[in-house]
């Protein structure tokens, strides 16, 4: 899956002068080994602007800590709206549980007109 993403959105990026960084998940919910450095990034970032008593080693484990927590979390509740939705789904009705598409409406708003027949925000 992460070549399928490099291939299909690194060329993107790079041209709008940004990076990358396929954040995928293994499928018992493991963190690839690519985001766990992003997110170690954005952890080192964020500590290094805390202000405090506290070293940055503690702040960076908390932090680190909390976003593992975080991701943990949503990706439970995404597995059982899918489940759910299923459910609702072989019976022919759309279920309570389906959640609104966040990734796709953020990308929509930068994404080139005229291009979303060819893939677009929301396909892979």
């Amino acid at each position: 899956m992460k070549t399928v993403k490099d291939r299909k959105y690194k060329a993107i990026c790079k041209e709008l002068g940004l990076e990358f960084v396929p954040l995928v998940f293994e499928t018992y919910g493991r963190l690839g080994k690519r985001m766990v450095e992003f997110l170690t990034t954005v952890v080192n970032h964020v500590a290094s602007r805390v202000r405090g008593g506290e070293d940055f080693p503690v702040v960076q484990g908390r932090l680190m800590q909390q976003y593992f927590k975080i991701l943990s979390c949503t990706l439970q509740r995404f597995v059982a709206a899918n489940v759910l939705s299923s459910i609702h789904s072989r019976r022919g009705r759309r279920g309570p549980f389906q959640a609104e598409p966040l990734l796709a409406r953020d990308v929509a708003a930068f994404s080139v007109p005229g291009t979303q027949g060819a893939g677009g925000a929301n396909g892979e």
